[in-house]
């Protein structure tokens, strides 16, 4: 079962009282053959779930790693370039560097006659760490491996580098573009050289991979004398109704960079033992991302034109899929998911100043609402949709809970633009992801 929990991803807006160039990047996900869940962390050592010596793993620089086990899936970029920073945002082990990634017990929940049993431990756990490899599609269709080697992530704040950015926007008269095959050159209106970049589009494929360091796994007595010290009443029958079950570990990272920010929770699991006494609650497993649509700085005459629902400004796009967990998304001005009442702010002379403006969600996939929706108006609850059409993931079909759909902010139409003092304003929107 899945513990009703919360995740943040967050979109920065500044407005500045100029024009900008707009940006607008997009970051979608690709199943394929990977998945977010079943990744066993504790099998013996194979070729398709290794387990790595921290030593060697700058070995895995090179290779394909799209077969493994801990194959995640695709990622697609387009727009300028980027760095796409990294972070670990999962449970750290006692004792361990905040700095690697792990896999840590999720915990277990389960409800008895003597009441409810919780439990959070974080001394069971493996190191892994990430790999990808960076593609470029040109505008001729050929696929380029830019760096001929794969990206290690072994450390939170590692970096992706998509620096050549991706699109098909094109080049004036006069100006540096690239032709199809990716050539720079002065475009002179015939000559080819059209491209503002010289990809279509950037994609890299993630994988998960084991490290030789972890505590706790293997041996059912770590659960078994775990639950006895804290639940002086838990009897030795629950061990015989709960043998053989699974024990679940998660990840989280988010990847942030540009207009981009994505985050990404993994789950892992392990068969300690016949005697095993834990059945422990399933983490929910998902990528949940926002691509900022809206220039770095958005320049307040084409903000104060958007006053109505029809007539708002493109901000963001929100894009969240899981074969696993289903829920709900809502848009907040404070990250604990409390207020509506979204605020540009400045300072001005050592003084502050703001005003206020509102968000609309226009939802294209979502189970319960159609047509733009104003949040502070509600409903503020936007819930995953299940696909009607399975995809083929591993050998089998399975089905998607999907939310997709288009951030927008308006200003108040009574509002007195002219009031308003010239400066850089900032707000941010907090888009808040609760598994059901």
């Amino acid at each position: 079962m899945h513990q009703h929990r919360t995740y943040i991803i967050l979109l920065l807006l500044m407005l500045l009282a100029s024009v900008s160039t707009v940006s607008a990047d997009t970051f979608i996900y690709e199943q394929r053959d990977g998945s977010h869940t079943g990744f066993n962390i504790n099998a013996a050592d194979t070729t398709a779930n290794p387990i790595v010596s921290s030593t060697a793993i700058s070995s895995y620089a090179s290779g394909d790693h799209t077969s493994l086990d801990g194959y995640i899936g695709r990622y697609v970029y387009t727009g300028s370039g980027t760095t796409l920073e990294v972070q670990n945002q999962g449970v750290i082990p006692d004792g361990q560097s905040a700095e690697s990634f792990y896999y840590t017990w999720n915990g277990y929940m389960a409800t008895r006659e003597e009441g409810i049993i919780f439990l959070v431990d974080n001394s069971s756990w493996r190191r892994v760490f990430y790999t990808a490899r960076v593609k470029g599609i040109r505008h001729d269709d050929s696929v380029i491996d830019i760096n001929g080697v794969n990206t290690l992530i072994t450390s939170s704040l590692d970096t992706i580098d998509l620096t050549d950015g991706a699109g098909n926007e094109t080049v004036g008269i006069g100006e540096d573009g690239y032709d199809a095959s990716g050539n720079p050159g002065v475009y002179d209106g015939t000559n080819g050289y059209s491209y503002l970049y010289p990809y279509r589009s950037l994609y890299f494929d993630l994988a998960v991979i084991r490290v030789d360091e972890s505590s706790n796994l293997g041996s059912s007595n770590f659960f078994k004398n775990l639950f006895k010290s804290e639940y002086k009443w838990y009897k030795d029958y629950y061990n015989e109704s709960l043998a053989n079950q699974i024990v679940y570990y998660k990840d989280t990272l988010t990847m942030k960079g540009g207009g981009i920010s994505q985050v990404l929770a993994l789950e892992g699991f392990q068969i300690p033992g016949s005697e095993t006494e834990v059945s422990a609650y399933t983490p929910p497993a998902y990528s949940f991302s926002i691509e900022k649509r809206a220039p770095d700085l958005i320049p307040f005459n084409e903000l104060r034109q958007k006053t109505a629902l029809s007539n708002s400004y493109l901000a963001g796009y929100l894009r969240f899929s899981s074969t696993d967990v289903s829920g709900t998304v809502g848009f907040y001005a404070d990250p604990i998911g409390t207020s509506t009442d979204f605020t540009f702010t400045a300072t001005v002379n050592g003084d502050p100043t703001g005003f206020g403006y509102y968000v609309i969600f226009d939802p294209e996939i979502c189970e319960n609402d159609e047509g733009p929706v104003r949040v502070d108006l509600g409903p503020n609850s936007f819930a995953t949709k299940e696909l009607e059409d399975p995809v083929l993931i591993n050998g089998e079909y399975q089905y998607q809970n999907i939310l997709t759909g288009e951030i927008s902010i308006m200003i108040d139409p009574l509002l007195d633009t002219h009031s308003i003092a010239a400066a850089v304003y900032e707000s941010t929107i907090y888009a808040i992801f609760t598994a059901d």
